[in-house]
């Protein structure tokens, strides 16, 4: 039996929330898995409940503003907003489970802050950096695995949300990238939106899924694109890799919403989607094709 400390209401509405989505898609699955009954559905690379970008999620608090936040516990981990301003502030809170995150303004440290505190404290401010000369600027938040003395459980770094000479930009917006997964826009993808990774092992992941032998992966194709690694997750085995598969995503004209399915799954089991590029050259995350089952988030 697992006793989750009272003492850390954020990190417990986190840890609930991922256990209540779990044993919702595991309730689930019995349904899902009649050929009758599954469901295929489209997840869009905006969609909070049910994808991830690198090491963050996408996690529901009525404490924050939009009720959303992104949050992450890995060391390395990264959060970049570009903007155009001559002010910038980073809104978070604190709590019990708070680790130190190091602030980058334009290229170089300007801060370092603790997000510990006793009880939560919500709408707080990280950072502000007010008469910033006109023109484009970059925030960088960057995890670093320090902890203060007392910090409960699992060392989180939260974002709720950025302010830009007075406008708020959400943790979704397409402005801010997380560990390299950038968001832009083209009316021919997939919703009208998409995100672009480069990296190796920080994948683009999407889920819920079970009751079907196939996911598809949605992507784009052309003379920019190179290969890709797309994984299906088994989150019965701790995420282990079900089924693997390299694709050539090359082409000598541009595709969107190319499928790349990944098929001869297993019904009754319930999986996530990765992809992550294989030779270092951007590949599109433009969402995923399934039986959708529950959230990932």
């Amino acid at each position: 039996m697992t006793t989750i400390s009272t003492g850390s209401n954020h990190y417990s509405r986190v840890l609930v929330a991922a256990l209540a989505a779990a044993l919702v898609a595991a309730a689930l699955v019995v349904l899902a898995s009649s050929p009758a009954l599954a469901a295929t559905s489209t997840i869009q690379d905006a969609d909070r409940e049910h994808t991830q970008y690198g090491n963050w999620m996408f996690t529901q608090d009525v404490g924050v503003s939009g009720g959303w936040e992104s949050t992450t516990r890995t060391p390395g981990a990264n959060a970049i907003l570009k903007f155009k301003g001559t002010s910038v502030t980073w809104k978070t809170i604190t709590y019990d489970g708070g680790g130190v995150t190091d602030v980058f303004l334009d290229g170089k440290k300007v801060a370092s802050f603790d997000g510990y505190s006793s009880t939560q404290q919500n709408n707080v401010t990280g950072f502000s950096r007010k008469g910033l000369p006109k023109g484009k600027h970059t925030l960088k938040l960057v995890v670093t695995g320090l902890k203060h003395p007392g910090t409960f459980g699992d060392i989180f770094t939260i974002l709720d949300r950025f302010i830009v000479d007075g406008t708020t930009i959400q943790d979704d917006s397409r402005k801010i990238a997380y560990d390299g997964w950038s968001a832009s826009s083209n009316a021919k993808a997939s919703g009208g939106t998409y995100r672009q990774g480069t990296s190796k092992t920080l994948g683009a992941r999407c889920g819920m899924f079970s009751g079907s032998t196939e996911i598809d992966l949605i992507t784009a194709t052309g003379p920019t694109r190179g290969t890709a690694t797309v994984r299906v997750l088994d989150i019965s085995t701790n995420n282990s890799v079900a089924k693997e598969e390299t694709v050539d995503l090359h082409s000598s004209t541009v595709e969107w919403q190319h499928h790349v399915p990944v098929t001869g799954l297993q019904t009754n089991k319930i999986y996530i989607l990765e992809v992550v590029s294989a030779d270092g050259t951007p590949v599109v995350f433009d969402g995923c094709v399934g039986s959708v089952s529950g959230r990932i988030n």
